[in-house]
């Protein structure tokens, strides 16, 4: 029996509490709880909590029908499912190209929901860059958001400055780039901090300290989940002087209409490492040989779902089947 794919499952990474919140119901007997989980209803989304690792995450990918190799294909969308952490035994697995592909399953779904966020602000900009050229006042509440943005992305309120910041990460990019960062998110910083990415915290503050480095200048950024890792990657990419070069290559590929994809913007981020042309490099060859490219076409299944990290159950009440199909009903 099949089931609603679309799902999230968001929480606390550090704690290894993961919540699996299902935008709509599953379908009745399309999904089942194992000891130890529970759910509850809303009104917006069922949460089911448990400590979940490997195996288990790979059990509810199968569930809501979450087939890697079917989206890779072009068989079917990439449901609404993720997980807050990397699950803390996935170096265990003692098959590579599993390990891979749950890793690869993992991810995917986050660039997709932070990638179609920004493709959201994007139209907004195109919508409020052709009342400029046609003459238009753009309204206050538009200009208040042109300024929230220009913050976000350190440069001008102006829709044609925004715009060349504001767009996607190609996937086939983003998962290579995490794959090498984080050890196919076996690394201690992926386990500890969803720290995916490298990215760096300098002076006071928070970060996981790297074990072997003597009175390291650095830490390694350390974030609630897997979303807000790769939100703040995409951002790293839109808005640093340093990718400047990635972001004017990604201007020349959309005027000239074509894909934008991992192996046309590998070759821009010398900057994203010390180890310049090498890292490169090594970008190229992680996505050609994982066919990483294959995912930069995939979308997510579904109406479009807000990604929010949610608290622990606590001692809320839980709900029966009976009710939480009322509550559905309720919704639709």
């Amino acid at each position: 029996m099949a089931a609603n794919p679309r799902a999230l499952i968001v929480g606390s990474g550090v704690s290894g509490l993961l919540l699996l919140a299902c935008w709509g119901a599953f379908q009745e007997g399309g999904f089942s709880f194992a000891d130890g989980e529970s759910w509850r209803w809303d009104g917006r989304k069922t949460l089911v909590s448990g400590r979940l690792g490997a195996g288990r995450i790979k059990e509810i990918f199968d569930q809501v029908g979450y087939d890697l190799e079917a989206v890779r294909a072009g068989y079917r969308p990439v449901p609404r499912v993720t997980a807050a952490a990397m699950p803390a035994d996935l170096a265990a697995l003692p098959d590579t190209d599993e390990r891979k592909a749950l890793f690869l399953s993992l991810v995917l779904p986050a660039v997709l929901h932070v990638n179609e966020t920004i493709l959201e602000d994007r139209a907004r900009l195109e919508k409020l860059r052709a009342f400029e050229r046609a003459g238009r006042r753009i309204a206050p509440m538009d200009r208040k958001w042109l300024h929230a943005l220009a913050a976000r992305y350190d440069t001008a309120p102006e829709p044609a400055a925004l715009l060349a910041r504001t767009d996607i990460v190609p996937p086939s990019l983003a998962l290579a780039q995490a794959a090498i960062e984080s050890g196919w998110g076996t690394s201690r910083f992926a386990r500890e901090g969803n720290a995916l990415f490298g990215q760096r915290v300098y002076g006071e503050g928070g970060g996981i300290v790297p074990a072997l480095l003597r009175a390291p200048a650095f830490r390694v950024r350390a974030f609630d989940d897997i979303v807000a890792a790769v939100d703040a990657y995409a951002l790293n990419l839109n808005s640093n002087a340093a990718h400047a070069a990635f972001r004017k290559r990604r201007a020349q590929l959309r005027w000239k209409g074509q894909p934008l994809d991992g192996d046309a913007l590998a070759a821009t981020l010398t900057a994203y490492s010390e180890r310049g042309a090498d890292y490169t490099a090594q970008v190229l060859a992680v996505i050609r040989a994982n066919a990483l490219d294959d995912f930069d076409a995939v979308r997510l299944a579904g109406p479009r779902a807000v990604v929010r990290p949610s608290p622990p159950l606590g001692e809320e009440a839980r709900v029966s089947p009976a009710a939480f199909r009322a509550a559905r009903a309720e919704t639709e």
